[in-house]
């Protein structure tokens, strides 16, 4: 028997709403990615040759499951140029199918069973048949592969003890999914973490500080720490790489991996991803811009905050600096200010409007007013609110060419100076993307410090500096 699983996209609406930078099918269920409930139930019925099928490919995917040597089989992958019927996508692949029996995964829905009752012997394989949510989402098995068509109906299959296809066709049934599993039923799978005692699954490298109290049930990721004071539970899931700041309150909610949650905080019924606090029954959701509440951890939470620090001091030296020249040259400078509207992360979702410095004359004063930065003095005030960086990327005007630039970096983050400001090459467009991109590749706290001090100094000596570097 092999094993076709179709990653549809349809339906895939509010996910990305709420989750717009993420992998539908790599979306966590109890602190594992969807995909891989599909791959183990093949392993739980010594399925070995695994097909992979959706639009496009997906680099997340593949660089996850690799070829399948993790769990003894065999996975390969296809990607299709648009979205076709189950049937098409089995009769264009015939022959990689070949007359076996063909066990398929259609769509996205979680298919709930017990590992304690599979057995090679657990589905049968005498005829087709079909375990679809009502959604027309689910498992299918056909006998004869290139006989299926897609108005033939099948003999419903509900499994000898407990198999069902459970539909996830909103925010609300992903959170009652997730809530069902830390409830008991991630029992019934195979989970990443240890579960030494009823109501607790427990991952690698966890640190919970005194005088926190953990209350059962709760799944818990590798690599998080829970600080100081901090009450987390009952049915709460974080996800890995995760922290909790001191005198928190969590419960009945899902931490999803790679989240902080800052100090003094409580968090009831609610889905936090990354920036984005999520009531899964009203469908609200708020994005939050301030660090010290929510923020998104990184590879290194040290140099987070430490980036943060930095840009704060800075923010004072500069103003500190700017405040009595701009008082001095502001009346004599002849200028206008634009305001436009800048795209605030990749998801195409959220804008804001803010103000570009135009100058009307080549006076003296216009000439001093851009040699101290000055130009760049009221975006200091959009720093302070969090709606633009001190140091990061160019902001993006809200057009399709700028959500294109935008979506090609690891980490869009409007600021007042960038990459491109200490070298003035930020109205050459093919050299100035190409900055962007190396900026989001290799940014450092020292790159920062760099950024912001080589640009003040291009300002002031302009092409002077510039034929020096």
């Amino acid at each position: 028997m092999k094993c076709l699983i179709y990653c549809r996209e349809h339906g895939m609406e509010w996910i990305r709403r709420y989750f717009s930078d993420a992998e539908a099918y790599m979306l966590h269920i109890g602190n594992k990615p969807l995909l891989e409930f599909f791959v183990e139930f093949c392993v739980l019925n010594e399925v070995k040759d695994v097909h992979i099928v959706q639009k496009g490919l997906s680099n997340e995917i593949e660089d996850y499951f690799g070829d399948g040597s993790k769990w003894d089989m065999n996975l390969s992958y296809m990607g299709l140029d648009e979205e076709l019927e189950l049937e098409e996508v089995i009769s264009s692949s015939k022959e990689l199918f070949g007359k076996d029996g063909l066990l398929v995964f259609n769509g996205f829905f979680f298919l709930q069973y017990k590992k304690a009752h599979l057995s090679d012997s657990f589905l049968p394989q005498d005829a087709s048949w079909q375990n679809l949510s009502d959604s027309g989402h689910g498992l299918l098995f056909l006998k004869h592969p290139c006989s299926y068509k897609r108005k033939k109906r099948l003999q419903h299959f509900e499994g000898k003890h407990f198999l069902q296809s459970k539909k996830i066709d909103s925010v609300k049934d992903y959170f009652d999914l997730n809530m069902d599993m830390v409830a008991g039923a991630a029992r019934n799978y195979i989970m990443p973490s240890y579960n030494n005692e009823g109501g607790v699954f427990i991952g690698q490298n966890v640190e919970i500080m005194y005088d926190c109290e953990v209350t059962k049930p709760i799944i818990i990721g590798d690599n998080v720490q829970l600080k100081r004071r901090s009450d987390i539970g009952p049915s709460v899931i974080i996800g890995s790489n995760s922290l909790i700041d001191s005198d928190t309150s969590v419960c009945n909610s899902i931490v999803y991996c790679n989240s902080y949650i800052g100090t003094k905080l409580e968090i009831n019924n609610k889905i936090v991803y990354k920036r984005r606090l999520i009531d899964p029954d009203s469908g609200d959701m708020i994005h939050i811009v301030d660090d010290f509440l929510l923020a998104e951890v990184r590879n290194d939470l040290i140099t987070s905050v430490m980036s943060r620090v930095l840009e704060v001091i800075l923010i004072c030296f500069l103003f500190c600096l700017q405040l009595p020249l701009y008082i001095i040259l502001r009346p004599w400078v002849k200028c206008s200010y634009e305001k436009i509207t800048i795209w605030k992360d990749a998801s195409g979702l959220r804008k804001t409007t803010i103000k570009r410095f135009i100058s009307r004359a080549d006076t003296n004063a216009n000439k001093l007013f851009v040699k101290f930065s000055l130009h760049k003095f009221h975006l200091l005030f959009w720093c302070v609110t969090r709606r633009l960086r001190l140091i990061g990327s160019t902001p993006q005007e809200t057009t399709k060419a700028g959500l294109q630039n935008v979506q090609e970096l690891s980490n869009y983050r409007p600021s007042v100076f960038s990459y491109s400001d200490m070298y003035g090459c930020e109205h050459d467009c093919e050299r100035h993307q190409v900055n962007e991109v190396f900026y989001a590749k290799h940014v450092t706290l020292a790159l920062n410090g760099a950024i912001f001090f080589k640009s003040l100094i291009f300002n002031f000596f302009g092409t002077v500096y510039d034929k020096k570097n």
